[in-house]
C-alpha cells in the first residue's frame, strides 16, 4: 500500500503521510498496538462480515492509524484503491477496515 501511495500521490501529499507515519515510529505503544490489530484481523480470516468481534476489532485498528492520513474530505469507500483493498482480505476484515476508517472520519470531523 505504502508503495502504490509513494508513487501515486503528490510529493505534498507523500510528506504529509511520512510525518503522520514518523510520530506512529516514535510511540513506543505503537507496536503492542499494532500487533493486537493484526491479532484481531487476523483471527476473523473465516468470519462473516455481521462477525461480533469485527467492532471491537474496528475501534482497535481505529486506534493504530493516525488520523493524518486520512484524506481530507469526505470519505469514499467506493474509491478505486479503497475497493482493491476490501476486496483483497477477508469479507469480515473488509468490513473491519470500513468501519474503522468511519470511525476515524467521524473522530476527526
Amino acid at each position: 500500500m505504502l508503495a502504490l501511495i509513494d508513487t501515486a500521490a503528490a510529493p505534498e501529499e507523500r510528506e504529509r503521510m511520512a510525518a503522520a507515519l514518523r510520530g506512529v515510529l516514535d510511540d513506543p505503544d505503537a507496536l503492542a498496538r499494532t500487533q493486537e490489530a493484526y491479532a484481531l484481523l487476523d483471527s476473523l480470516v473465516g468470519a462473516a462480515p455481521d462477525d461480533p468481534r469485527v467492532a471491537g476489532a474496528a475501534r482497535v485498528l481505529a486506534g493504530c492509524v493516525p488520523r493524518e492520513l486520512l484524506p481530507a474530505g469526505p470519505l469514499d469507500h467506493g474509491h478505486a484503491v479503497l475497493r482493491a483493498l476490501y476486496e483483497d482480505v477477508a469479507p469480515a476484515q473488509a468490513e473491519v477496515i470500513r468501519r474503522a476508517l468511519n470511525i476515524m472520519a467521524e473522530e476527526g470531523s
